[in-house]
């Protein structure tokens, strides 16, 4: 299963920052032609300086059209390091009192907050403050009362960092959880199965292994709906769906197909096991208790398909199809039953 985090969350977002980069480069590399007179150290060394951070900006906004991510976070991270420190070494070497630039290290921690974790974000704005206090008491035109506004400055900021990187985390998982999870049972969705198979598969291509593919179908289930409601049929398919959990392995998976249908991934299994536990499974259900819905309240029950991997196929595409064939089996053949 590819990351969700840094793929579906954090790569729109360099996206995004990234043209800001760009612009932002752009702007200041023409405003140095006006404010650094001709000829003078520190026009050439803007001129290189903003060249390369466009360059890089550039490479990394490219990267992420190729959906390298990951490179691409840690170039645009090189720019905001470079950008901001690059200035304010080059004007203590110089022996200039412009030192206004150094408000602008707070931006490698921002984007830290954002794009990091919390643990990073930490040890790396430690490293800049003890870098900056260094630079200060080294720097004789930098007053005490400047030192000690900076740093108290450079404190909140990190700070307001650190609660940005907590929201950040927090608005993610909430992102990832709504993005595999079903709400009404609470199992994993269909889009979570398709990438744990596909990765299940390409895990075991070159083991010796097998793991079992159990699809599951409410039977007459519509008429349930039709008949007693659908918020009947909703605490259906959630009593099926906990029984399914509690009645399986730690490490199988269940998840809600679509609809009132379930698949159950038992791994490590062979045949028989997988048969034996879809066997469980379908006993469990049938025997479930719902008197609460009415004394005359029928009976729920599952019909079942099974595959194996790899002997029913070695792609997700024909595991799913052997299993949703012999599902169609089962219900053809009565109903409450297992085929394979």
């Amino acid at each position: 299963m590819k990351s969700f985090n840094l793929k579906s969350v954090k790569g729109p977002l360099l996206k995004q920052i990234l043209p800001f980069f760009l612009v932002s480069i752009a702007i200041v590399f023409t405003l140095v032609f006006f404010i650094h007179p001709k000829g003078s150290y520190s026009r050439l060394f803007y001129l290189y300086l903003n060249g390369s951070l466009f360059f890089l900006s550039a490479v990394a906004y490219f990267l992420t059209f190729k959906e390298h991510y990951k490179v691409a976070l840690y170039f645009s991270f090189i720019i905001t390091i470079v950008g901001t420190w690059s200035p304010l070494i080059f004007y203590s070497q110089q022996g200039s009192e412009y030192m206004f630039m150094v408000i602008y290290l707070v931006l490698p921690i921002l984007y830290s907050s954002i794009q990091f974790s919390l643990s990073f974000t930490l040890i790396f704005t430690l490293t800049q403050i003890i870098f900056v206090l260094f630079i200060t008491m080294s720097t004789p035109f930098l007053t005490l009362f400047d030192q000690t506004n900076f740093i108290f400055f450079m404190i909140l900021i990190s700070f307001f960092g650190i609660i940005t990187n907590n929201v950040s985390k927090a608005k993610t998982k909430e992102l990832q959880e709504g993005a595999i999870q079903d709400h009404l049972t609470g199992l994993f969705n269909r889009r979570y199965l398709d990438a744990t198979v596909i990765n299940i598969i390409k895990q075991k291509g070159s083991k010796d292994l097998y793991f079992g593919v159990v699809m599951c179908d409410v039977d007459n289930f519509k008429r349930y709906n039709d008949t007693y409601g659908h918020s009947t049929g909703d605490i259906i398919l959630q009593r099926v769906a906990k029984v399914l959990l509690e009645e399986t392995r730690l490490h199988d998976i269940v998840c809600r197909y679509g609809g009132d249908e379930f698949v159950v991934i038992t791994t490590n299994s062979d045949k028989e096991h997988v048969y034996k536990t879809a066997s469980h499974l379908s006993k469990r259900i049938h025997n479930m208790d719902f008197t609460e819905l009415g004394d005359s309240f029928p009976a729920v029950s599952l019909s079942m398909g099974i595959a194996i991997y790899p002997f029913n196929g070695t792609t997700y595409e024909e595991l799913l199809d052997c299993a949703d064939q012999n599902l169609n089996k089962a219900k053809k053949s009565g109903k409450n039953r297992v085929a394979y």
